[in-house]
């Protein structure tokens, strides 16, 4: 397809035109670092290492080795022994288990009432199951079962057949380090599929923000040993789509021109950027100005010849305070001229919105302005678009393809009611 627009667009580059869905990136990196949680050894799937007594040491230790060595003096990380993989196999046996008939729905609900009234109150009574295409469903999945933990230790005591999916304390905990690990990553999946707002301005300080979170939690991970694997997988994950998009100016001009941002993000985190990625914020402003000059020579409209300006009555008083006072604030020429303006005010606060920023400046800022549009319109996912096939569908099948828009809107009107209110659907 790539090599079809090549052909067909002169103006079309496809090494710098075709962006990646940021939301397919972060579920790559979510998927490598859940897959990389089993590769341990199956003999001792979720059994903890017991630390052997004092006694046991002396004993075993061969003659003439030395007491202070490293390895006899530091015990293995807490986390070492508990294997992640089972506690994702067992977590999600059960709650597919649980979803399997009504009454073992019926039967986790009471349970729920009975161990967890609070959460029952708020109508949190079963268990989620998650989606093969979605990785954040697996999120929302243990995230639920989390809450519910107490609830399901219960249910699989009590019930024989569930009982081979009864998770320890430890396994738990495990559980729970696991999810804050994924945690960003659900944060940062739901701020970019949004279809009501720009997204490609916040793809730069997401992929940072997240390679950071990565690295921090990988250095804090002794105690939580297998989840240095997963961290280091995502991190080489993000790494490859991360330094292929700062290859591509669009990423960091529609970066700067979110008022919220500007280049304020990378000053903030220049030391980790220089360290990882070897890009300054001077290069930063090359870039953009360098676009931006581009922007200006080839989307600007030229300027008209003026017409006659309109007679306008000489001032009262004609005086040195009528001419000094009066005369109108001198024009910005040059997108150059604009971008330095615009750099040097401060950065918006964070519920300014985009778009309306800019369209309420076009007088002070035409040519940026009219830049801002170009880009900050170029959304960083697919989802919102896939949101709409998948929807459409199951509403609109062969068999019912001729539905009017209103008998539409009724379908999925009522849909979501269904699912907001805990239907069949």
């Amino acid at each position: 397809m790539a090599r079809e627009l090549d052909l067909q667009l002169p103006e079309f580059k496809s090494g710098s035109h075709i962006l990646g869905c940021v939301a397919h990136v972060i579920n790559l990196a979510a998927k490598i670092g859940i897959a990389s949680l089993g590769e341990m050894d199956e003999e001792n799937e979720g059994e903890e290492i017991s630390m052997a007594s004092v006694d046991d040491v002396e004993s075993t230790r061969p003659s003439g080795t030395n007491r202070m060595n490293i390895n006899l003096l530091v015990s293995a990380p807490d986390g070492a022994g508990i294997n992640a993989q089972s506690i994702l196999k067992r977590v999600h046996g059960l709650c597919s288990w649980v979803r399997l008939t009504p009454q073992c729905r019926q039967k986790f609900a009471i349970d729920v009432n009975s161990c967890q009234p609070e959460l029952y109150a708020k109508k949190i009574r079963g268990l989620d199951i998650d989606v093969p295409t979605r990785w954040n469903t697996t999120y929302i999945m243990f995230q639920r079962a989390i809450s519910l933990n107490k609830s399901c230790t219960h249910f699989c005591k009590q019930n024989a057949e569930a009982s081979r999916f009864l998770l320890s304390p430890s396994k738990w905990t495990q559980a729970r380090n696991i999810m804050k690990l994924l945690q960003p990553l659900s944060d940062a999946t739901e701020m970019l599929c949004a279809s009501k707002y720009p997204t490609l301005n916040k793809v730069l300080p997401i992929y940072m923000v997240l390679v950071k979170h990565l690295h921090l939690a990988r250095e804090g991970l002794y105690d939580q040993d297998q989840l240095i694997l997963p961290a280091n997988q995502m991190i080489s994950k993000f790494n490859q789509y991360l330094n292929n998009a700062l290859k591509k100016p669009v990423y960091l001009c529609a970066m700067v021109l979110d008022p919220k941002f500007k280049l304020t993000f990378w000053n903030n985190h220049e030391d980790f950027i220089v360290e990882n990625y070897n890009i300054s914020v001077a290069e930063i402003e090359k870039i953009f100005l360098q676009e931006a000059l581009k922007f200006e020579a080839k989307f600007t409209p030229k300027p008209q010849e003026s017409a006659q300006p309109l007679a306008t009555s000489p001032p009262l008083n004609n005086s040195i305070f009528a001419t000094a006072l009066y005369q109108p604030s001198p024009e910005i020429k040059g997108i150059q001229a604009e971008i330095a303006l615009y750099l040097k005010e401060d950065i918006a606060t964070q519920d300014i919105e985009v778009l309306p920023f800019w369209a309420s400046r076009r007088k002070t800022y035409p040519k940026l302005a009219l830049m801002a549009r170009r880009y900050l319109s170029i959304p960083a996912t697919s989802a919102a678009s896939e949101r709409v096939f998948s929807t459409g569908r199951r509403i609109v099948s062969w068999q019912r393809s001729s539905l009017k828009p209103s008998s539409i809107e009724s379908l999925l009107c009522l849909k979501n009611w269904f699912q907001a209110f805990d239907g069949p659907f």
